[in-house]
């Protein structure tokens, strides 16, 4: 059974809310390394699939990293000729100690004009950024809990006419109308903040609802109205619990100069069934008839609920489902007395996600592969998705997925450290003592 056939869009709202409440663990973790003595060899990875969505013309790419950190994509360009060409962008991922994130899920808007990059990893703060042209890039995850940024230059990577076309570009998201804050602050998603207004274009991320809803009460004044522009990526069949929006800020206490009530603007409840909003708030036609047993909430029919007061989201406890290559697990968290689905376990390149567990791929290799993190031996086993972290020992270092010796015999029995950088060890072979 997918996923989607169990998660209702109720569930992403409270998801969403629920991971804000949350504080993310940070651990910090010491390591002391060996440098200048050796440039070990690029590890070759293999290429993540792609997934392709096309939102009115604007061609959008996902997919998650490669246990080495990096995705690739594909960027078209028109020639002068007429003809076509396919540039390949490397995208690498790393944390704040510039190690690689694997599995982080990435979006890549490739537009005229800009190029922007939307990521999410469980563990990190999403990030989202735009420039101007495509380039490969080096990209960096933290855990602060906002990540903003204010496009005022003309270099690729801080360009105000990359940003302006971008957000030029976000008028063909969903339109949800014109909104004042109390109504933001009230219906904030979490994920990505996109301020437009006469000051520039300006982005904030972060992983906490109350975050978002400050950012929002220090831009706008109480009385300001904003346009809202929407993309969710899981109303385009990609798991994600984040959503991008812009707010387009109007001092003139109004939306547009003159008001259009856009049709099928969101979905809400009335008389116990889920009918069509436009753009005003104003309700349409009918969009679901809820059956007796059921109720509208949530935009949703939802089975009526029971004196536990909330509602089971999945079947049984300890049902999984896939999702994206990756497998969700109902159960009761965080003491609630209802069952929710949440991610349980991303399946690695080599596996795919099947009856709701991680299995070995057809294209599985079950020979276990080695490399070097630093001055550690990792053994990745693909089949399983599984990693084994052997540290060297001080006077060892990695090469080539093993732990070697960093010392070469010299002249009359003694030797000598190789890096003389790091140390000038001289040992003796017979009672194996050494001198700094």
């Amino acid at each position: 059974m997918s996923l989607e056939n169990v998660i209702k869009e109720s569930f992403f709202h409270r998801v969403r809310r629920s991971v804000a409440s949350k504080v993310m663990p940070v651990i910090a973790a010491g390591m002391f390394t060996f440098s200048g003595c050796e440039v070990p060899g690029e590890k070759s990875y293999d290429h993540p699939e792609i997934t392709e969505i096309y939102k009115k013309g604007m061609n959008i790419q996902t997919g998650l990293t490669n246990k080495g950190g990096k995705i690739y994509f594909n960027e078209e360009s028109d020639l002068f000729n007429g003809q076509k060409t396919t540039e390949v962008i490397e995208i690498s991922v790393i944390d704040d100690q510039s190690a690689p994130v694997p599995n982080a899920e990435v979006f890549f808007f490739d537009g005229k004009g800009f190029e922007a990059y939307h990521i999410n990893h469980e563990d990190f703060t999403p990030f989202f950024h735009i420039f101007n042209h495509n380039s490969s890039h080096v990209l960096r995850l933290t855990m602060s809990p906002l990540q903003s940024y204010s496009y005022t230059g003309s270099s690729n990577e801080n360009s105000k006419e990359a940003a302006e076309t971008f957000a030029e570009y976000t008028e063909t998201w969903d339109d949800r109308g014109c909104r004042d804050r109390e109504w933001l602050v009230t219906n904030i998603d979490l994920g990505v903040l996109i301020f437009k207004s006469v000051a520039g274009i300006n982005t904030h991320a972060s992983p906490f609802i109350d975050t978002l809803v400050n950012k929002i009460k220090g831009v706008m004044r109480q009385d300001q109205m904003a346009r809202v522009l929407n993309f969710i990526p899981f109303e385009h069949g990609i798991y994600a619990t984040t959503t991008l929006m812009t707010l387009d800020l109007r001092d003139d206490n109004g939306c547009y100069e003159t008001q259009t009530c856009i049709p099928h603007s969101d979905r809400g409840c009335s008389n116990g069934n889920v009918y069509w909003i436009d753009s005003c708030g104003e309700i349409e036609e009918l969009y679901e008839t809820c059956e007796p047993d059921k109720q509208c909430s949530n935009k949703i029919c939802h089975s009526k609920p029971d004196d536990r007061g909330c509602e089971d989201e999945c079947g049984a406890e300890g049902a999984t489902y896939c999702s994206n290559n990756q497998v969700f697990l109902c159960d009761y968290y965080n003491g609630n007395l209802c069952r929710e689905v949440k991610l349980s376990e991303v399946c690695g390149s080599g596996q795919e996600c099947e009856d709701g567990k991680c299995v070995a791929g057809p294209d599985c290799s079950p020979t276990p592969d080695k490399y070097c993190e630093g001055n550690k031996v990792v053994t990745f086993y693909e089949c399983e998705n599984r990693r084994e972290v052997q540290p060297c020992s001080s006077d060892e270092k990695c090469e080539n997925g093993e732990c070697v010796n960093q010392c070469s015999p010299l002249p009359d029995g003694w030797i000598m450290c190789a890096c003389p950088e790091i140390h000038h060890l001289l040992c003796h072979p017979n009672d194996k003592s050494c001198d700094e």
